[in-house]
Protein backbone atom coordinates (compact mmCIF):
# COMPACT_ATOMS: atom_id res chain seq x y z
CA UNK A 1 0.00 0.00 0.00
CA UNK A 2 1.64 3.30 -1.10
CA UNK A 3 0.68 6.39 0.74
CA UNK A 4 1.94 10.48 0.52
CA UNK A 5 1.87 13.01 2.90
CA UNK A 6 1.40 16.70 1.78
CA UNK A 7 4.58 18.57 2.52
CA UNK A 8 4.44 21.83 1.89
CA UNK A 9 4.59 24.95 3.44
CA UNK A 10 7.47 27.19 4.80
CA UNK A 11 8.00 25.34 7.94
CA UNK A 12 8.44 21.41 7.08
CA UNK A 13 5.11 19.50 7.78
CA UNK A 14 7.06 16.29 8.71
CA UNK A 15 4.79 15.63 11.54
CA UNK A 16 3.93 12.36 10.02
CA UNK A 17 7.27 10.64 10.16
CA UNK A 18 8.03 11.85 13.38
CA UNK A 19 5.44 9.56 15.08
CA UNK A 20 6.64 6.88 13.47
CA UNK A 21 10.45 7.57 13.55
CA UNK A 22 11.73 10.12 15.69
CA UNK A 23 15.03 9.94 15.33
CA UNK A 24 14.86 10.75 11.28
CA UNK A 25 13.75 14.35 12.16
CA UNK A 26 17.08 17.04 11.95
CA UNK A 27 17.00 20.22 14.41
CA UNK A 28 15.13 22.29 11.40
CA UNK A 29 12.52 19.58 11.05
CA UNK A 30 13.06 18.05 7.98
CA UNK A 31 13.48 14.31 7.09
CA UNK A 32 16.87 13.03 7.23
CA UNK A 33 17.33 10.84 4.06
CA UNK A 34 20.01 9.28 2.72
CA UNK A 35 21.42 9.34 -0.85
CA UNK A 36 18.62 6.58 -2.25
CA UNK A 37 16.32 9.35 -0.45
CA UNK A 38 15.16 6.32 1.92
CA UNK A 39 14.50 8.15 5.23
CA UNK A 40 17.87 7.48 6.84
CA UNK A 41 16.27 4.72 9.43
CA UNK A 42 17.45 1.13 9.19
CA UNK A 43 13.56 -0.35 10.06
CA UNK A 44 11.65 1.41 7.69
CA UNK A 45 13.82 0.57 4.30
CA UNK A 46 11.11 1.12 1.94
CA UNK A 47 9.84 4.81 3.24
CA UNK A 48 10.83 7.88 1.43
CA UNK A 49 10.88 11.47 1.61
CA UNK A 50 11.33 14.09 -1.74
CA UNK A 51 11.10 17.91 -1.89
CA UNK A 52 11.01 20.41 0.22
CA UNK A 53 10.19 18.29 3.59
CA UNK A 54 13.83 16.40 2.77
CA UNK A 55 17.09 17.02 4.49
CA UNK A 56 19.00 16.55 0.96
CA UNK A 57 20.88 19.52 1.57
CA UNK A 58 19.46 21.59 -1.51
CA UNK A 59 20.30 25.53 -1.21
CA UNK A 60 16.84 27.29 -1.94
CA UNK A 61 14.63 23.64 -2.85
CA UNK A 62 12.36 24.46 -5.71
CA UNK A 63 10.46 22.78 -8.10
CA UNK A 64 13.09 21.25 -10.04
CA UNK A 65 15.11 19.88 -7.48
CA UNK A 66 11.50 17.89 -6.09
CA UNK A 67 11.37 16.78 -9.55
CA UNK A 68 14.74 15.38 -9.54
CA UNK A 69 14.02 13.70 -6.33
CA UNK A 70 10.86 12.45 -6.49
CA UNK A 71 12.58 10.51 -10.17
CA UNK A 72 14.66 9.27 -7.80
CA UNK A 73 12.34 7.55 -5.50
CA UNK A 74 10.06 6.62 -7.91
CA UNK A 75 13.05 4.78 -9.91
CA UNK A 76 13.80 2.63 -6.40
CA UNK A 77 10.63 2.07 -5.56
CA UNK A 78 10.33 0.46 -9.30
CA UNK A 79 13.54 -1.57 -7.85
CA UNK A 80 12.38 -2.90 -4.69
CA UNK A 81 8.95 -3.67 -6.44
CA UNK A 82 11.30 -6.42 -8.33
CA UNK A 83 13.31 -7.66 -6.13
CA UNK A 84 16.17 -5.45 -6.34
CA UNK A 85 18.24 -2.92 -3.87
CA UNK A 86 17.58 0.83 -4.52
CA UNK A 87 20.96 2.29 -6.51
CA UNK A 88 19.69 5.31 -7.63
CA UNK A 89 20.92 8.51 -6.12
CA UNK A 90 20.04 11.89 -6.25
CA UNK A 91 22.92 14.47 -5.81
CA UNK A 92 22.86 17.93 -5.66
CA UNK A 93 23.52 20.37 -9.33
CA UNK A 94 24.33 23.82 -9.00
CA UNK A 95 21.09 24.57 -11.10
CA UNK A 96 19.07 23.03 -8.27
CA UNK A 97 18.84 25.88 -6.02
CA UNK A 98 19.05 28.63 -8.52
CA UNK A 99 15.51 30.42 -8.38
CA UNK A 100 15.03 32.96 -11.15
CA UNK A 101 13.23 36.07 -10.40
CA UNK A 102 12.16 39.03 -13.05
CA UNK A 103 11.54 41.60 -10.55
CA UNK A 104 9.35 43.30 -13.00
CA UNK A 105 12.21 43.82 -15.54
CA UNK A 106 11.15 43.92 -19.21
CA UNK A 107 14.02 43.16 -21.76
CA UNK A 108 13.43 43.70 -25.68
CA UNK A 109 12.02 47.13 -27.62
CA UNK A 110 10.24 49.32 -24.64
CA UNK A 111 6.83 50.86 -25.56
CA UNK A 112 7.03 54.74 -25.07
CA UNK A 113 4.43 55.50 -22.06
CA UNK A 114 3.09 58.93 -23.46
CA UNK A 115 0.52 60.37 -20.83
Amino acid sequence: MASQIDCTGHKPSSQGIESLVPTAISPSGHIKVKETLQIDAAHVPNVYACGDVADTHTPNPNARSAMRQATVVAENVLLVTQGKEPKHKYTNLWADGVIKLTLGLVRGPQKSQTP
